[in-house]
């Protein structure tokens, strides 16, 4: 998994990334926020006004890989369509990988594999509206297998057939960076409240590598 890491987030009271590709990351003004986290260590704290940009070269890094997977760890203070957690942009305005709230108790995953695709997704339904409950969460974009994938807890909980236009990830030239705690345009769908221990790789994670970094817990 190391060779295909794109971006380490640990937002363990700063906002580095630690994958040696140095997409930091940058609080919109007045907008950093760390609040207390599992065991005694900080996580980045979004109050439903913040947003997190990282460094523009997860994009062009993410370009010719087969697959897109990001997965974190977060606890939602509220629970709400279209309140975002992750996303980034593929070409201009058009979102390339998203994962957000799409109602009370609902997570979508969805993105692109090209400009040209139409925005594809999968929804988990969570039996009650997880608000507060730290969850392990990741979303995959597979374009060979043309499957969209969720992994809550290090189980697979939804796995949608869709139809990606191409068998890697074409990035064009997005108008915004990659964002925490927003949608990709950085100015909307704000989340309120906290993420950590953030990953994001080239490639579909087996369902093996989900569960080593769920068993890994919050720290690493």
């Amino acid at each position: 998994m190391k060779d295909n890491l794109v971006g380490y987030w640990p937002l363990n009271n700063h906002a580095s990334d630690e994958s040696g590709h140095g997409n930091d990351g940058t609080w919109g003004a007045g907008d950093e926020g760390y609040a207390d986290g599992p065991f005694g260590r900080s996580v980045a704290d979004f109050d439903g006004a913040a947003n997190l940009s990282l460094g523009t070269a997860v994009n062009s890094i993410l370009s010719g890989g087969p697959g897109i997977s990001m997965s974190l760890w977060s606890a939602s203070d509220v629970v709400a369509d279209p309140d975002t957690l992750f996303g980034f942009q593929v070409n201009g305005a058009s979102t390339g990988f998203q994962i957000r709230w799409s109602g009370v108790a609902t997570l979508l995953v969805g993105g692109r594999s090209n400009a040209s695709d139409a925005f594809q997704s999968d929804v988990y339904i969570f039996a009650a509206p997880p608000v507060g409950l730290p969850l392990h969460i990741v979303g995959i974009l597979d374009f060979p297998s043309d499957t969209i994938l969720i992994y809550i807890n290090g189980a697979l909980v939804s796995t949608s057939a869709v139809t990606f236009g191409s068998n890697m990830y074409v990035a064009g030239v997005p108008t915004n960076t990659a964002q925490f705690g927003s949608d990709p345009s950085g100015t909307a769908s704000f989340l309120d409240g906290r993420i950590w221990n953030a990953r994001l790789y080239n490639i579909a994670l087996t369902g093996d590598e989900i569960m080593t970094l769920f068993r890994k817990g919050h720290f690493e």
